[in-house]
């Protein structure tokens, strides 16, 4: 995964989390969950996922906390609302997140 505006990659991440099946099924969002370092070394704070159910809909956010930005995407299934986050991180689109209103500090 390459790093907003510097192109830096995520390395593996150090410990002891595994899930081969979820890491093969959704390897970028996998990374995103696990990976505390870009390749630079440069540290990295993990993102978060919040799922919920509205309206027979299951709803997933992908919150980048070190970039401050949140990804949504919604599915009939918690299968489909997972693989719609993970499409959305293949196409590498900036424009399908948004800015958290206050930034962190640097």
């Amino acid at each position: 995964m390459k790093k907003p505006a510097q192109d830096a990659v995520l390395v593996n991440v150090q410990g002891s989390i595994v899930d081969v099946k979820f890491m093969k099924e959704f390897p970028l969002f996998f990374e995103h969950l696990t990976a505390d370092r870009y390749e630079s070394g440069e540290k990295r704070d993990r993102s978060t996922i919040s799922l919920f159910i509205d309206d027979a809909t299951f709803k997933c956010s992908l919150n980048d906390r070190q970039e401050q930005r949140t990804l949504y995407r919604a599915g009939n299934t918690v299968q489909e609302a997972l693989l719609s986050l993970e499409l959305a991180l293949l196409e590498g689109s900036a424009d399908a997140w948004r800015d958290w209103k206050r930034k962190k500090k640097v």
